[in-house]
């Protein structure tokens, strides 16, 4: 739904180019991120889909499924145990910091900073040090912080 809702796949009909909003009319399959955390592991699952990798099945007889995605091929998105989703990377909105407060929740006594380094070690899909210091420096068009769908300028 993540997917839908953030305009990067597009499901249509294929006569009548009607978009649709379910996610049931799809069966998308996702890689399972795994870290090298027990914590993360074991309260999180994060997902990663990829558009050269991972399929999707539909009727293509009745839809059409679009990608909408200019330079990157991959979102990952984390889930919670409560179902919550946290979008990570080359959605339109990061939910990073909403993410690391709900790992907070697990380490009580422990900062941002501690839990962004935390990440860091131990997810290797997420180039937690280019969100970093694209945010501390203030430079918030590199392509570790904006959306996929953005274009990225060549000056």
């Amino acid at each position: 739904m993540n997917l839908i809702e953030d305009g990067i796949l597009t499901i249509q009909g294929k006569n009548d180019k009607n978009k649709y909003y379910d996610p049931e009319l799809i069966d998308i399959q996702f890689d399972i991120v795994k870290t090298s955390s027990i914590y993360l592991d074991e309260n999180f699952k994060i997902l990663k889909f990829n558009l050269k990798k991972n399929d999707v099945k539909y009727d293509r007889d009745k839809l059409v499924v679009l990608f909408n995605s200019s330079f990157c091929d991959t979102y990952i998105l984390a889930i919670d145990s409560e179902n919550n989703s946290y979008k990570l990377s080359g959605f339109s909105k990061n939910d990073l910091l909403y993410f690391i407060n709900s790992i907070k929740k697990i380490f009580h006594d422990k900062s941002s900073k501690y839990i962004l380094n935390y990440l860091k070690d131990n997810v290797q899909e997420i180039d937690f040090d280019c969100i970093y210091k694209s945010v501390k420096e203030e430079k918030l068009n590199s392509k570790c912080v904006i959306p996929c769908s953005e274009g990225i300028s060549s000056h």
